[in-house]
């Protein structure tokens, strides 16, 4: 099980202690996090230092994929989850969580863009910068719906009251 963007560990500990330690790797582009996951997750079989676009992993290798609250922070979205798709064995799961704007901030762009209010100073129509939110569920859904030929695309709400977060899972065709 690979926990993607496993940031300082807290997750690869969880599923390490849950599943078969020798099963799990963290994989985090920041140096400071891989040693901070080697730190709190040291039952782990591996964190690996790696940037989500090219992963270290050969074609349908991995049993499944979490990548929590992290796909937001990605550089080039598409790309990473193409990689996640390339490295998951037929029939496996891609889990992940992710942010959209809060409604209010989603209200005011479309505000914005219509000339009702004056435009802020930056807004999410410039260019999207890394650990930036994706506009709504709709432009997540699209961009995971462009980037690959999945069985399935599941996308809910994690929290009714906090409908700017949302999970998303992709099952490899086979």
């Amino acid at each position: 099980i690979l926990d993607l963007s496993c940031g300082p560990g807290i997750f690869t500990q969880r599923l390490a202690d849950l599943c078969a330690p020798s099963k799990v790797v963290g994989v985090d582009f920041s140096r400071a996090f891989c040693e901070a996951a080697c730190r709190r997750a040291p039952q782990a079989a591996a964190i690996v230092r790696a940037d989500v676009s090219h992963l270290p992993f050969q074609d349908a290798c991995i049993d499944g994929i979490h990548a929590a609250a992290a796909i937001h922070c990605w550089p080039d979205v598409p790309a990473g989850v193409r990689e996640c798709v390339r490295i998951l064995k037929p029939g496996r799961t891609f889990f992940a969580s992710t942010v959209t704007l809060p409604p209010p901030t989603r209200e005011r762009l479309v505000r914005e863009a219509d000339g009702s209010v004056p435009r802020a100073r930056f807004t999410y129509e410039s260019t999207r910068v890394v650990n930036s939110p994706f506009f709504d569920t709709d432009s997540l859904l699209a961009t995971m719906q462009g980037t690959v030929s999945a069985e399935n695309i599941d996308m809910s709400v994690v929290d009714e009251r906090l409908p700017c977060f949302v999970s998303v899972s992709v099952r490899k065709k086979g």
